[in-house]
């Protein structure tokens, strides 16, 4: 359930208070700044353990509310339940996060406890207190009690008039995502013409025929072209011409929505064609809610096609089990429909079918998504468990490549995994390399370095673009400080031409010098040394081997850089270095 109330550290024991207490301080400052490991680490290490304790109040409502902020909600409840009965009043805020926490735990009931102590014992300050009434909100939603919820929200618009066009938006979403048309239909008015969620709450209220909402929608996604511009007119210097500019197309969420509106009122027509084809539109949006009334998922796009399926069937009056028949009339579909061929392969490849009945199904099913432009709606319908072609290289093979082009790493590594062999139709090296890459990004180090193997052990040459490509893909891995990236180096370092060596030494330098290992950043940063960039590499390694106390070593090397210096400036510096051995 999507509710415009996030919780990134939100209430205001996080505002920016300064505690007498010094470490109570710095923990508060630590979370404010973006680092609420840290601050719990310090939090859990200083807290006092006495509960009448100075500060004790304020400690423990920054440690639960960093125990909900990474997402240890049962951690913050069996604090929550240790909780003194009484709390002393100006810090009843405490519970804020422990109501959220019980939420995100699914115990509504639970969460509204906690919330009664913080209002009706406490003092919370305005921001609190709006926080408070939303989580109220929410609770009764998670619920599924959208009148109860309806009441709380008119009581939060009688409390903050005028409420903002947002606000009211994400009530009306939340009512009608639990049915609650009625109750959303009071704040109808308030909602923005041209936000396709008031499309939507019209439709559903039976205010707008199924018919005229998809009208509505289909302009908003196609607006129409603007004329021509005029003759052009004699003697002016830009012809009488006047630049049009088309209507902006719906994009986001708004994109979403629209074919949402069209699926909803197709399936109040019983128009099945209709509403696949808007669920085969959402679903290949690269960004799409799973939730909510706007939301999709590849289960409801089975569901229509397995309906549409079953109406061609029996109007050719096909019987089950005549497996062929099914493929035949599904591949002479493809050629007038390919929508209801889609739907006819879903429902085939899904069904009680012969292997290969079901290889045959799986692969068209993939072909006609992909030459119909549905990439993301194809991956979506192949990724989950259920229905993951395990038994069809050919599949696998095509959504890995999709995958890998749109950057969905894990869904491509997880259809070339145990791919080996390459397909007849992409040379070898190249296949290996794209798996090395899916598996490095897809967080598989050892895959990925098991992929860069099977170049060698089959012989084939790694050119210089081959080399390249493992090295940009070990690159990756490090800005994201992948422990990947160092497997992959070190394996590249045993097979490569010489030429990467330096490049190669000195990413590995980089990485041990991350993780503070400085004696084995060192050794890299001299191996690069005798490949390339001699000068630079040779000065990490210099003051590497400062940090790690090794200064007999250090000296030498800074003697080695002073007689090869070629500026005054690079001089000065060696003899500072020197200086403070």
């Amino acid at each position: 359930m999507r509710f415009f109330l996030t919780f990134p550290l939100l209430f205001a024991l996080l505002s920016g208070a300064v505690y007498a207490d010094p470490s109570l301080d710095i923990a508060s400052r630590l979370a404010r700044e973006g680092a609420p490991q840290l601050a719990l680490v310090r939090v859990e290490r200083d807290q006092p353990n006495q509960i009448d304790a100075l500060l004790w109040p304020q400690w423990e409502a920054l440690h639960l509310s960093l125990l909900v902020e990474l997402n240890r909600d049962q951690e913050a409840l069996l604090r929550a339940e240790l909780l003194p009965p009484e709390v002393p009043a100006e810090s009843s805020t405490l519970y804020l996060p422990a109501a959220l926490a019980a939420l995100r735990l699914n115990d509504p009931s639970l969460a509204r406890s906690f919330l009664a102590k913080c209002l009706w014992r406490g003092k919370p300050d305005d921001k609190q207190l709006k926080d408070a009434q939303l989580l109220v909100i929410r609770s009764y939603l998670t619920q599924h009690r959208p009148d109860m919820a309806y009441l709380a929200m008119l009581r939060f618009q009688q409390d903050y008039q005028p409420l903002k066009a947002a606000e009211v938006a994400q009530f009306v979403e939340n009512l009608l995502a639990e049915g609650g048309v009625a109750e959303a239909g009071n704040w109808l008015a308030q909602l923005d013409d041209a936000d396709p969620l008031k499309l939507l709450l019209r439709l559903q209220a039976g205010l707008i025929l199924p018919e005229a909402a998809i009208v509505t929608a289909k302009a908003a996604l196609y607006p129409p072209v603007p004329p021509a511009p005029p003759v052009p007119a004699k003697g002016r210097k830009d012809g009488g011409k006047k630049s049009l500019t088309p209507p902006p197309k719906p994009s986001g969420k708004a994109l979403a929505a629209y074919w949402a509106v069209i699926a909803q009122a197709a399936e109040q027509q019983k128009d099945a064609a209709a509403q696949a084809e808007a669920l085969e539109r959402q679903l290949n949006l690269p960004s799409l809610p799973k939730q909510g009334v706007f939301g999709a998922n590849a289960e409801s796009l089975r569901r229509i096609y397995a309906q549409l399926a079953l109406m061609a069937a029996n109007q050719a009056q096909l019987l089950v089990g005549e497996e062929a028949a099914w493929i035949d009339f599904a591949g002479q579909t493809a050629i007038t429909s390919p929508l209801k061929a889609r739907a006819l392969f879903s429902y085939l490849a899904a069904g009680n079918v012969s292997r290969e009945v079901r290889t045959i199904a799986e692969t068209r099913l993939a072909s006609l998504l992909l030459e119909s432009n549905l990439e993301f709606a194809a991956m979506r319908l192949f990724s989950d468990d259920a229905h993951f072609p395990s038994a069809n290289p050919s599949v696998r093979a095509a959504l890995g490549d999709v995958a890998l082009r749109n950057r969905d790493y894990p869904l491509a590594a997880k259809c070339w995994r145990g791919m080996d062999a390459p397909p007849t139709t992409v040379e070898p090296v190249e296949w290996h390399l794209k798996r090395a890459r899916a598996f490095a990004l897809g967080n598989m180090p050892e895959e990925a370095v098991g992929a860069v193997q099977r170049i060698y052990a089959a012989g084939l040459p790694l050119e210089q673009k081959a080399t390249a490509a493992i090295l940009q893909i070990a690159y990756e891995l490090e800005g994201r400080r992948d422990k990947g990236a160092e497997a992959l180096l070190q394996q590249l370092a045993t097979l490569s031409d010489s030429a990467y060596w330096g490049e190669i030494y000195t990413a590995l330098g980089r990485i041990a010098e991350e993780r503070q290992e400085h004696t084995l950043a060192a050794e890299n940063y001299l191996q690069a040394a005798q490949w390339s960039e001699g000068t630079k590499a040779r000065r990490q390694a210099a003051d590497c081997l400062v940090r790690a106390g090794l200064l007999e070593d250090a000296r030498r090397q800074y003697a080695l850089l002073l007689k090869a210096a070629a500026t005054p400036a690079e001089r000065e510096s060696l003899k500072q270095a020197l200086s403070r051995l």
